[in-house]
C-alpha cells in the first residue's frame, strides 16, 4: 500500500521542496478534498479519476449472535471512478513487469 509518507517523499523529491513542505501540501490536499465531499461536491482530477457521493439507504444490521439490531442511518458513500487513462495504465501494468518511473531513458552517447 502506498502510504502518506511515500507520497510526501515523492512530492518532495520531484518538486525540489523539503519533506516538511510536502507534508503541508499533502495535508492541504486531503483537507480540501474532504471538505468538498462534506459539502456534497464531487472531485474530478483529470487523467486520474473522480470521487463522487452515492446515497446509501437506511439499513438494519444484526449483531453476530442475532440478538441485537442496530439501524444505520442513511448517509452518502464516497465512490472513486478511475479515469480511462488510469484504467489503461492499470491494465498495462497488470500484463507487464513493474515499471521504474524514476529511470530515465539512455542517452545516445551512453553506449
Amino acid at each position: 500500500m502506498f502510504t502518506k509518507i511515500e507520497l510526501q517523499e515523492s512530492i518532495a523529491s520531484n518538486s525540489n521542496i523539503s519533506l516538511a513542505q510536502a507534508d503541508v501540501v499533502v495535508d492541504a490536499l486531503v483537507r480540501d478534498m474532504a471538505a468538498a465531499l462534506v459539502r456534497g461536491e464531487g472531485i474530478e482530477i483529470p487523467l486520474f479519476g473522480t470521487f463522487s457521493l452515492v446515497p446509501v439507504e437506511n439499513t438494519i444490521h444484526l449483531s453476530e449472535d442475532g440478538t441485537r439490531a442496530a439501524e444505520i442511518v442513511s448517509a452518502d458513500r464516497v465512490v472513486f471512478e478511475p479515469a480511462l487513462a488510469l484504467q489503461g495504465l492499470m491494465a498495462f501494468a497488470a500484463n507487464h513487469p513493474p515499471f521504474d518511473w524514476s529511470a530515465r531513458p539512455a542517452e545516445p552517447n551512453d553506449a
